[in-house]
């Protein structure tokens, strides 16, 4: 009779049959976070970002693409948020901003390739992440992919269109 289970005492199965739902949820979680990395520390979940020029693109094309990771919350609410007013005065806010703000900059030409921006160690930290591109409407706004996890960033002729990677 020691051997019978509690709850149903007439079958006789193995310790590991009635806890398998638990090893099996286990299982699954591993599985998920394989699949979906999120990280498990920082504050945005961004592992991923790539660029590309679209096909339709003229071929003197040009512009330049700014990603910019900020690290802290006032100076996230001092930033320009249209394009020209972040691209007339970028030097000064980057002489201001010291390790609170990390730029990366890229060149896109119609002849570019897929590129994967390479992400700073830190940039799981920031609180907000935003692109500017040169070619853009000078009153476009910046671009918010805090809340993204993986992203094509793909640069048509009249402004960036992010798509899910």
């Amino acid at each position: 009779m020691a051997n019978h289970h509690p709850v149903y005492p007439n079958i006789r199965q193995p310790y590991w049959y009635w806890h398998s739902h638990k090893l099996f949820a286990c299982l699954l979680l591993l599985v998920i976070s394989l699949v979906y990395p999120i990280p498990f520390y920082g504050q945005n979940a961004l592992v991923q970002i790539s660029i590309q020029p679209a096909t339709e693109l003229r071929a003197d094309f040009i512009s330049d693409v700014d990603v910019l990771f900020v690290y802290d919350n006032a100076l996230l609410n001092q930033l320009p948020f249209t394009q020209f007013d972040w691209i007339s005065s970028k030097e000064e806010y980057l002489d201001r901003a010291g390790n609170q703000l990390e730029l990366v900059q890229f060149r896109i030409s119609a002849q570019t390739e897929l590129q994967q921006v390479l992400l700073s160690q830190q940039q799981n930290q920031a609180i907000g992440i935003l692109v500017f591109a040169s070619h853009e409407d000078p009153v476009a706004e910046a671009i918010d992919i805090t809340s993204e996890t993986k992203i094509l960033l793909q640069i048509e002729s009249y402004g960036i269109n992010v798509l899910q990677d």
